[in-house]
């Protein structure tokens, strides 16, 4: 199940079939939802956490997309490559899809970079086989330090910061990334002296180390 913007809309998806409930999914307020003619295999379904009514839904090489809660489609993009992942980035005109070849990026419709990457590390043997979060350097920092993870594959990937108390401080990446090594600076000139906690999460695994700033 998954939330639309305006929160007492839910989606639920099973195999090869949408439903859509408009009062918080309670009982008898479920309908289906009609693909879109030619739709050949629900892979993916996701909401644009900014903007109500507006759902895409991807099959094996295309993506539709419906700004009525699913009653109608338009057809958005489509790929000769089987489609492998689907992510609207929230608060932006951003959506990523993954092919079991290429990751894409798409602005307004229109791709603002297409890369070409490995998936897993069946493709290339440099891709490390499993997920993992490096401890940061330098630790102790100020203000600014380095956090390198690495992915076995290409993946939604969140990367956040939190203060001891569990309270997000600040939100590093919220995407698709790479399989490989990542990097990402984190400068923390706006946060107090302290012991902080970074949390990966990606490919269903979460990690989390300690990090220090001394000021």
């Amino acid at each position: 199940m998954f939330f639309d913007a305006n929160q007492s809309y839910i989606y639920g998806k099973n195999r090869n079939s949408l439903r859509l409930s408009d009062n918080n999914g309670v009982e008898n307020s479920w309908s289906e939802v009609s693909l879109p003619e030619n739709f050949n295999r629900l892979l993916f379904a996701v909401t644009d956490a900014s903007v109500t009514g507006s759902l895409f839904i991807a099959d094996t090489n295309s993506v539709y997309h419906s700004s009525d809660y699913g009653t109608s489609f338009d057809m958005l993009l489509e790929f000769d490559s089987q489609i492998t992942g689907l992510y609207k980035k929230p608060n932006s005109n951003i959506l990523y899809v993954l092919t079991k070849t290429d990751l894409y990026k798409f602005e307004n419709g229109q791709p603002t970079s297409i890369k070409q990457v490995p998936v897993s590390n069946e493709q290339n043997p440099e891709i490390p086989n499993a997920v993992s979060i490096k401890q940061n350097y330098p630790n102790p920092f100020n203000p600014t330090t380095t956090i390198e993870f690495e992915l076995d594959k290409t993946t939604f990937t969140k990367l956040t910061v939190f203060d001891v108390l569990g309270r997000k401080v600040r939100e590093l990446v919220n995407e698709i990334r790479p399989a490989g090594t990542n990097t990402i600076e984190f400068n923390a000139t706006n946060l107090a002296s302290g012991v902080y906690l970074y949390r990966l999460e990606a490919n269903g695994v979460v990690q989390t180390k300690r990090l220090t700033l001394i000021k």
